[in-house]
This record gives structure tokens, sequence and C-alpha cells, in this order.
């Protein structure tokens, strides 16, 4: 586990938060080691019922940290970031998140694998992949149009345009959107729902992933062949300097 990825339990919730604050929580692949170790430990702990995805109350996820990522030379079954995504698309409890401030790239598609989404009325999603010279990743070629419809999929996928909280609530992104205190109130949720009958709960969110499971398995290998040939290519490199240009 990193510093930058804490876990606590109480009251039957897994919290697990990112802790990289300083840089809007952007994933390196030392946090995404930290992420799967977290969700593989609450998967064997009788005592997790729920886990919940936090960041803090001014920002949830800015995506991957683009330094850390230029250093990827493949995106093998090994490779923490396809390990995080295999354990994250077969987790077999409910997983939910709260959502402050930006959501983008990863903190936007990590959503579509959460069964519960509260996010603030002043969260930000993003799914910038285009721009950047990328494709879509962790399932969202097909895991997106699932949830919100093929047009709206195709919105925000192929132009990156930013959304925000009511837009994401209005398309079936996410569950509720709340004032302030996000956190506070999902976590006051998750310990309703761990309260729950686990083995039922369990059941039922198999069989509601099961239509869709081999699917989002599948798409989440071909997506990260294409991701790695894209970022080796000269559209992802003028972009990503570019960005780093801007910044």
């Amino acid at each position: 586990m990193t510093d930058f990825v804490q876990s606590a339990v109480a009251d039957g919730v897994m919290t697990v938060t990112l802790n990289r604050i300083d840089k809007k929580n952007a994933l390196t692949q030392a946090m995404y080691d930290g992420l799967t170790a977290a969700l593989s430990q609450a998967d064997t702990d009788p005592a997790v019922k729920v886990v919940l995805l936090v960041g803090n109350n001014d920002v949830f996820c800015a995506g991957n940290d683009l330094e850390d990522f230029l250093t990827l030379k493949e995106l093998g079954p090994d490779s923490p970031i396809l390990r995080f995504l295999t354990t994250l698309v077969r987790f077999k409890k409910p997983l939910m998140a709260a959502v402050a401030g930006p959501a983008v790239g990863i903190g936007t598609t990590v959503l579509l694998h959460c069964d519960l989404v509260l996010a603030d009325k002043a969260a930000r999603f993003q799914l910038p992949f285009v721009a950047l010279g990328l494709c879509a990743e962790a399932g969202s070629s097909v895991l997106l149009a699932d949830r919100v419809g093929q047009a709206k999929a195709n919105e925000w996928l192929l132009t990156g345009k930013p959304f925000k909280a009511d837009e994401a609530l209005a398309h079936g992104l996410i569950n509720q959107v709340v004032d302030g205190q996000v956190c506070e109130i999902a976590t006051a949720m998750a310990k309703q729902v761990a309260q729950l009958p686990s083995g039922a709960m369990m059941a039922t969110k198999a069989l509601i992933r099961q239509p869709n499971q081999a699917r989002a398995e599948k798409a989440i290998f071909d997506e990260a062949e294409q991701f790695v040939r894209l970022l080796k290519g000269d559209e992802c490199k003028a972009a990503i300097k570019a960005f780093f240009t801007r910044r």
C-alpha cells in the first residue's frame, strides 16, 4: 500500500482514500498497486461489506499522472493498471464512490464499475482521451454506452468535453448530487448499505453485472492494446507535449 492510497475499515465499510491532493490525486502506477491491494483485501475480509472510494471534499481524481504514465512500456496482464482494472471489474462486494472537484479520465471511467456514486454539485467530469491522442480505457468503450446511452457516450468520449454533475446525473452516470460534504454523506450511506444482508447484496450485484461481465473484461484488454499503440504514436506525443507546455 502506498501512502497516497490509504484504507480503513469501520462499521462494515472499507474507505479507500486517494491522498495525493497536491497533484489532484493523479494516479501513478504505484497508486494503482495500492488500489489493487485494497480491493483484494476487501474482497476476502468478512468484516468488509462495502467499499467506498473517496478523495476529499475538493478533489476526486485528475486522471493518470502523465509524467509517470510516459514511463509505461507495455500494458500486459501483470501491469499495475491492468491488474487494478481486472480486480475492479471482478470485485464482488458493493462499491461506492464520493466525487468532488475533478474526475478526469480514470477518475470518471472508474465510476462505471461502481454500484452507487454520489457527487458534489461542483464536481467536473471529463474523458479527454482522444484529445491526448489516446482511446477509451477501463472498459468504457462498452460500459459507458450501456450506462448513459450510445449518443451521450459518443459525445463524451469523442469530443472529450467536460460536463457537470447535473448532466452526469441526468444521463445516469451517477446516482445523486449533493451540496457539500459529499464524503461524509457517502460514508453515512455506505454504513446503511453495510447493514443489509451481505450475501443477498453480492448475489444481486453478480446478477446485475453478469450480462456485461465478459464484454467488459474483453473491452479492457482490447482497449489496452490500442492504448499502448497510440501512446507510442506521434499524435499522443504531440498532445502530451502541448499539455506540458500549457501547464
